[in-house]
């Protein structure tokens, strides 16, 4: 897998406006610390999103570095084109892909690898997963193994999840299966469910809820078994052209907002500008989602680390101008007048009342 080079990291960093001071010749440490800094600033400024695929005339996404980097960082050209304050993303193929490479262009040891979308996360009936359609990060620091993900739409992990002390990889599975809990994310290791092969190691599953009182959800089921470039080409192959998947039927984009960010406008009678007094650094405060023809909000309760309130939603839309301005507005993405014109026609463009 690619590595960007510290020019093209710094650019990313400014982009995302990771804490100065850094350059080229002077890159953040590969510390715990600045892991966590790095995954909150980029949810902020890096969405989750699958406009490509309905405002474009060719709706085809690259998982080539080169590409990712002009899309994310400089949508333009290479290193040295002028950031024109544009915001975009991409979905879990782009985003992980992407980041896996500034992460080893930081000097972190990074294992990618594949997933298996849980029915129970889709909202498709009964139990199990889907096939190989998703993809996340494992970083090793300091003999201690955290899963990395920033591409899991709603329920990505907003922090590094570490891995219970146990080795990644075991030729049969452990009991008790291990686990690992961080607020409200886990990790648990355990059998395949369909198998009881005496070959078939056994695999990581990640689960999420909103709240502490909510009932687990498992989200996806991963080994760790190394995927290349050439595997997550024909992951996203069938996952941008296939008329059954997820995002080539719905506009999705989805980012987390931090506490110094000064929002629009006044939401639901709170101050648009959600900073706490004296606060060091800028830390997670909510998370803005835009599905289809609305915008919706969440914001972490005080004094709480992972735990949401209620989603609100705060527009919905009944024309595409209102969508492609909300956007711009949320989300820092400006469309041009070629991809505002590709959605036209299509089953996901907002038709205006007659």
């Amino acid at each position: 897998m690619a590595t960007y080079t510290p020019s093209q990291i710094a650019s990313y960093l400014t982009h995302i406006s990771f804490p100065p001071p850094f350059s080229p010749t002077s890159l953040p440490e590969p510390t715990l610390a600045n892991l966590n800094r790095l995954v909150d600033h980029h949810l902020a400024a890096v969405p989750f999103e699958s406009i490509s695929l309905h405002y474009s005339p060719t709706r085809k996404l690259s998982v080539d570095p080169d590409d990712l980097f002009r899309k994310i960082v400089r949508p333009g050209s290479g290193d040295d084109a002028a950031d024109d304050g544009d915001h975009r993303g991409g979905y879990c193929m782009e985003v992980n892909t992407f980041l896996g490479g500034v992460l080893r262009g930081l000097g972190y040891d990074v294992l990618s690898v594949g997933g298996r979308v849980s029915f129970a996360t889709t909202g498709k009936s009964g139990e199990g997963f889907s096939g190989w359609s998703h993809m996340a990060n494992i970083v090793t620091l300091n003999s201690t193994h955290y899963h990395i993900d920033v591409g899991f739409g709603l329920n990505t992990p907003p922090f590094p999840v570490p891995f219970p002390p146990v080795p990644l990889s075991s030729p049969t599975p452990l009991t008790p299966h291990p686990t690992s809990t961080v607020l409200n994310r886990k990790l648990t290791q355990q059998p395949l469910l369909s198998t009881s092969h005496p070959l078939s190691p056994p695999v990581w599953i990640y689960h999420h809820r909103a709240r502490e009182s909510d009932p687990w959800i498992p989200g996806y089921t991963f080994s760790a078994i190394e995927f290349h470039e050439e595997d997550y080409r024909v992951m996203n192959l069938m996952t941008m052209t296939s008329p059954a998947s997820f995002f080539v039927q719905s506009v999705i984009c989805v980012r987390t907002f931090l506490s110094n960010e000064a929002l629009p406008k006044t939401i639901g009678g709170e101050e648009a500008k959600s900073s706490a007094e004296g606060e060091e650094e800028p830390r997670r405060a909510g998370q803005i989602v835009l599905f289809n023809d609305e915008v919706k909000l969440r914001r972490l309760k005080p004094g709480f680390e992972d735990e949401y309130g209620e989603y609100v939603v705060i527009e919905k839309f009944e024309s595409e101008e209102a969508r492609v301005e909300a956007l711009r507005k949320w989300f820092g993405i400006r469309l041009s007048e070629e991809e505002r014109r590709a959605i036209v026609g299509t089953s996901t463009e907002i038709k205006a009342p007659a």
